[in-house]
């Protein structure tokens, strides 16, 4: 099961997330938090983010987590694509 570790100005978050794989899309889905946790805003269910493959660009669609800066939060552009060397 993958984790993931968020941190950001005054908070640190771990948990486990699962992973929804279609041809086209990712979505990472909350399951639970790991002990080192220190605060506990999602629920079991919930989509922190997704990425949809439109031709060459990932697009990026913010769930519960949001990026730091408010104008980057509507879907768009923010990762790249590489492949595993």
């Amino acid at each position: 099961m993958p984790k993931l570790a968020t941190t950001g100005f005054k908070h640190y978050r771990d948990y486990w997330q699962r992973f929804q794989v279609t041809y086209i899309r990712i979505k990472l889905e909350f399951l639970k938090y790991l002990p080192d946790n220190m605060f506990e805003p999602y629920k079991v269910g919930d989509i922190l983010l997704s990425f949809k493959k439109e031709g060459s660009k990932l697009i990026t669609n913010w769930g519960e987590i949001q990026p730091l800066i408010i104008e980057n939060g509507k879907a768009g552009e923010y990762f790249e694509l590489s492949s595993p060397n």
